[in-house]
């Protein structure tokens, strides 16, 4: 487990995938931190606080939205997107 940013960086280099996937990998770190970033606001300024199983959510349907450039239209094609994701 990464003690810090840089270390949890560090870890997703060199992986073995193909050049997609790994796209799509460091594009989710853009998207964690995006979506922690509108969560520190919701609860710094808003005072509401959005359970961990929605910003999951949140993240992964931001990450598909970044990836095709367009919001998620269909529960399949989301559930594909999702399931491409691993690594093995």
């Amino acid at each position: 487990m990464p003690f810090s940013i840089k270390d949890a960086f560090a870890s997703w280099i060199g992986w073995r995938a193909s050049k997609t996937l790994k796209r799509l990998w460091r594009m989710i770190q853009a998207v964690i931190f995006w979506t922690l970033w509108k969560e520190k606001n919701c609860r710094v300024f808003d005072g509401i606080s959005i359970p961990t199983s929605t910003l999951k959510a949140i993240s992964l349907s931001t990450l598909f939205s970044w990836h095709f450039l367009f919001p998620v239209n269909s529960v399949d094609n989301f559930l594909d997107f999702v399931s491409s994701l691993t690594l093995a």
